[in-house]
């Protein structure tokens, strides 16, 4: 059962527009010493891929938890149309007594184990489908958790902070992978960072949370390419770190880590 099949179950229906992945129709959830999110009013379309950030305690998470149904909202509502539930974590969460393919395989039906090899392979690891955890570097094992999370063929992909501890070269790599498979698979994604880089170098939007409670401080399009790749995610995260509220701060990215994260 689904977050969406869980809304239903409680009066709230399915979204009724197909091309919309993900509805949050004035959604609250308040916790003590002002926590949560309060009158979140968004879409994700079909395709599209939503970065969220902000500062530590805004809401990233809990945003992130109510899409995929670990919470219950106060008020408001959560639909979509997403049948397939695919998420990547902070840490990969991979139980240590099983190999990385049998890890990809847990969230397959038998029929469909063979897909494990080959969500392996889109990630780089067709080599190392009988390692176990403790034998994969942090890379690695963060592979193994976006390869479960695509071997399912998601309607939906929620990352939550996927490269926050990963070092800067690997950190690289997974844009890139993440950013290829995205638009390859045209996967409708929720890519959760405190990394306004990040959130510049994938997304098509940025969802930009303030305050405690979390309340929306702006949305963001991507800026047309116009005047050169960089320049346009220069401005992008430029933009996005206005609206957080940092407007002192400098866009940090590197030329190489735009070429390689955009496929240029």
């Amino acid at each position: 059962m689904t977050s969406f099949d869980r809304c239903a179950a409680t009066g709230n229906p399915a979204e009724s527009d197909p091309a919309v992945v993900l509805r949050f129709d004035h959604v609250s959830l308040i916790f003590a010493q002002d926590g949560g999110i309060r009158d979140l009013n968004f879409t994700v379309q079909r395709g599209e891929i939503l970065g969220v950030t902000g500062q530590s305690g805004c809401g990233k998470t809990t945003l992130l938890r109510l899409a995929c149904g670990l919470a219950k909202a106060d008020t408001g509502r959560v639909a979509g149309n997403a049948r397939r539930l695919g998420m990547v974590f902070q840490e990969p969460r991979l139980l240590p007594w099983l190999t990385a393919l049998d890890n990809v395989r847990l969230v397959l039906p038998p029929q469909a184990a063979s897909r494990a090899e080959s969500a392996l392979a889109e990630v780089g690891l067709a080599h190392a489908g009988d390692l176990h955890p403790a034998k994969l570097s942090g890379g690695m094992a963060q592979r193994v958790g976006i390869a479960r999370a695509l071997a399912i063929d998601p309607d939906l992909l929620l990352m939550d902070e996927p490269f926050a501890n990963l070092d800067t070269f690997t950190r690289k790599d997974l844009l890139a992978l993440v950013t290829r498979q995205a638009h390859e698979r045209k996967l409708t994604t929720v890519f959760v960072s405190h990394d306004v880089r990040d959130i510049a170098l994938i997304c098509d939007q940025a969802l930009v949370l303030r305050g405690r409670p979390g309340t929306i401080a702006g949305i963001l399009d991507r800026p047309s390419p116009g005047g050169g790749r960089r320049r346009a995610l220069l401005d992008f995260e430029q933009s996005i770190l206005e609206l957080i509220g940092g407007s002192g701060a400098r866009s940090s990215i590197a030329p190489e880590i735009a070429d390689s994260a955009s496929g240029g």
